[in-house]
């Protein structure tokens, strides 16, 4: 009998694994965030008229990437369903497959996508059209950041899933709001349903 309960336990752990597996894989999944391209700090406008003060914004993530002695990383929560239904936003902060290194992830936000036109950062700027299927996407901090000003338009299909909280260290736990970076936009394709 003792035999019959160990095999009983080990097809009942196996079962489990493979849920928290599929789970993983399809519906969320924890992540670290490595690197500064998300820690922009930006200044944002307080009041109005006279006396008006700007006010520092928190990092979207790894708010200490940059200092002398590394500190702790943020963990966050990804969304993978979205996925399925290819439901992003601009503004949408998402994990992907990096284009320059397959087993590699990144995490950058989505600017612009399909047919939409982006005037480009740098000395030279110029306008691109994001073909069908692709996502303009970039990092908050864009003086350390390598992403679609680097490599281009990238496909949707890197995309693994959209970030939706910090979920460690507690004291940094939060909402990962969309914020759509329009300034650069020059037009945006709206799909008709």
């Amino acid at each position: 009998m003792a035999l019959q309960e160990i095999g009983r336990r080990v097809r009942a752990g196996v079962g489990g694994a493979c849920v928290a597996l599929a789970a993983g894989n399809l519906v969320a999944s924890a992540a670290p965030v490595h690197g500064s391209s998300m820690m922009v700090r930006r200044l944002e406008r307080m009041g109005a008229g006279v006396g008006v003060k700007m006010m520092p914004v928190a990092p979207t993530l790894n708010p200490n990437a940059n200092f002398p002695v590394p500190s702790q990383k943020d963990w966050v929560l990804v969304n993978k369903t979205v996925r399925l239904y290819s439901a992003y936003k601009r503004g949408d902060v998402v994990i992907m497959r990096s284009p320059t290194d397959p087993s590699g992830r990144i995490v950058k936000r989505i600017v612009a996508k399909e047919f939409d036109v982006i005037r480009t950062r740098g000395n030279h700027p110029h306008h691109v059209t994001i073909p069908a299927g692709h996502v303009w996407i970039e990092g908050d901090h864009s003086a350390s950041s390598v992403d679609s000003s680097s490599f281009g338009a990238q496909s949707e299909s890197l995309i693994e899933g959209r970030v939706v909280a910090v979920i460690w260290p507690p004291s940094r736990w939060k909402v990962v709001e969309p914020m759509p970076k329009t300034e650069r936009l020059v037009h945006t394709h709206i799909a008709k349903i």
